[in-house]
């Protein structure tokens, strides 16, 4: 299957964007802990996803399972399984709300900026606690937009980020989805629910400094399409950004990441 070249940039981007928050994964699942063995699903795993910190952790004794409705990014994840050799791993291609995954059959499931694309579900926080097994880790990461910025400030960066959060309240998703993750889980029943956060600093030569522009060439045209910004306004705001983005006197800072947990109930005796 070959990639659209607009596909194939969404696809680089977004596993760069898993590589550069794949440390705060990493002390996540130390923090879990992740057990060898274990059975995990990672919805909206995308390219890259959790999958290969997941791979690591659970051993040659564990399965990891990757589930995405997009046949372009499970094609890449299959790659990136081949290549690496994850003999633990597969995806599969489906529907989060109407899906054939048997209930109650992982050890832990994960979700990753699925709720800032289709905004804040309480019906998703309940189906993925039916995926867990009792006793098992529901997990949710989501971004707040308010730390994304540059120091001094950037009118042009602002600019951008300010059409691509228009754009998403147009489109029903949520870019501070993860402010409200902990109430969600509570309203899903589940149990010791554990908050952390965590910010990147992003010099000059970090690949993630170009993360806010990257995402907004992604959405350009639904951008345009909305009349959120002319065309001539989006390219200069771009091409300014880009400037700020070379100029290392210029301090970027990544959105909040926030990482949510808790756990499904052990079947209470009758």
């Amino acid at each position: 299957m070959d990639l659209p070249h607009d596909i194939d940039f969404e696809i680089n981007r977004l596993a760069e964007q898993a590589k550069c928050w794949e440390p705060e994964a990493e002390i996540l699942f130390d923090r879990i802990p992740v057990h060898p063995g274990w059975k995990c699903i990672d919805l909206g795993c995308g390219p890259l996803g959790v999958l290969d910190p997941l791979s690591r952790r659970v051993g040659v004794h564990g399965q990891i399972t990757g589930f995405d409705h997009n046949p372009y990014y499970l094609q890449a994840a299959n790659e990136f399984i081949d290549q690496n050799q994850l003999r633990n791993v597969n995806v599969i291609e489906g529907d989060l709300f109407n899906n054939s995954l048997k209930p109650h059959s992982f050890d832990l499931c994960h979700m990753r900026f699925v709720f800032t694309q289709i905004g804040c579900s309480l019906e998703l926080v309940k189906e993925m606690a039916k995926l867990t097994r009792p006793g098992g880790a529901v997990i949710s990461e989501e971004s707040d937009w308010a730390s994304w910025n540059c120091f001094p400030f950037q009118p042009s960066w602002e600019k951008i980020k300010r059409s691509m959060i228009e754009l998403f309240e147009i489109m029903g998703g949520d870019i501070n989805a993860g402010l409200k993750t902990h109430q969600l889980f509570n309203e899903a029943h589940l149990s010791e629910i554990q908050i952390r956060t965590a910010m990147l600093d992003l010099p000059v030569g970090h690949p993630y400094r170009y993360g806010l522009v990257h995402f907004a060439m992604t959405l350009r045209e639904k951008i345009l399409a909305a009349n959120i910004l002319s065309e001539n306004e989006f390219s200069e705001a771009i091409e300014e950004c880009y400037e700020t983005i070379k100029n290392p006197a210029i301090d970027i800072t990544s959105y909040t990441l926030y990482q949510v947990w808790g756990w499904v109930k052990e079947y209470e005796p009758v």
